[in-house]
């Protein structure tokens, strides 16, 4: 782990808005996790077809289905992404 230095004349200031910041932006990726995995459940029971099978290449594709594949996929790729900043984000440790 890496350490990144913020200069202040204020520190005693800038702590409490830098956690502020990250908490309020925890809570944000939590929500788009909530709203992105809505999205995909009910995709996915549209379809009615299991994540796992489409993820492996199991699910058959059609022309009648093919863009409702298309969206399950790219919010299966927001969600990854979106666990990826949670995770990066619960790693941070602020040291004052």
């Amino acid at each position: 782990m890496k350490n990144i230095n913020i200069k202040s004349s204020y520190p005693e200031k800038a702590v409490p808005l830098l956690k502020d910041a990250i908490e309020r932006e925890r809570k944000l990726i939590l929500h788009s996790i909530t709203v992105t995995k809505a999205k995909i459940d009910k995709l996915a029971s549209s379809l009615n077809i299991n994540i796992s099978d489409l993820i492996q290449g199991k699910t058959p594709r059609t022309p009648e289905n093919e863009q409702d594949l298309l969206e399950l996929e790219g919010e299966l790729s927001i969600l990854q992404h979106l666990e990826e900043e949670l995770s990066s984000l619960e790693e941070l440790q602020l040291c004052p």
